[in-house]
């Protein structure tokens, strides 16, 4: 099960009782609050599953996060998607302090290269994942 606090920036992988791993994390430019729609920068809040994982990606090893659930999604809303957990993208515009220093992502949560090559080697499809605000 993974644990992620958003006003603390913490992500938590627990193996039962125990917790195995606790690793900072940067979040959506917009972090406060639950994502509401496509573009508003809010990282989602509420309990999602690990959907799939891209070691291709623009964004080193993704892991997919079940955000839109059919509650996250208000009539007349583009709730957006494509919400992962992943590392740096591997084409950077600005200086790596930035992406480790700052909330930058559109919505993803984000860590460094170590920890999402732990995430995706010890989580597997239909991992729970608990964010809180």
């Amino acid at each position: 099960m993974l644990r992620v606090y958003k006003a603390m920036r913490l992500l938590e992988a627990w193996a039962g009782h125990q917790c195995i791993m606790r690793v900072y994390v940067q979040l959506g430019r917009n972090p406060k609050g639950h994502k509401q729609c496509e573009g508003d920068g809010c990282t989602p809040e509420g309990a999602y599953r690990i959907n799939g994982r891209n070691p291709n990606s623009r964004y080193y090893r993704n892991l997919g996060i079940s955000y839109p659930e059919p509650k996250d999604i208000q009539p007349g809303t583009d709730p957006g998607g494509a919400i992962k957990i992943h590392a740096l993208p591997g084409t950077r515009t600005l200086g790596a302090r930035f992406y480790t220093q700052h909330d930058w992502t559109d919505g993803c949560i984000a860590l460094s290269e170590a920890a999402a090559d732990y995430l995706f080697a010890c989580c597997p499809d239909d991992t729970p994942i608990y964010i809180y605000p």
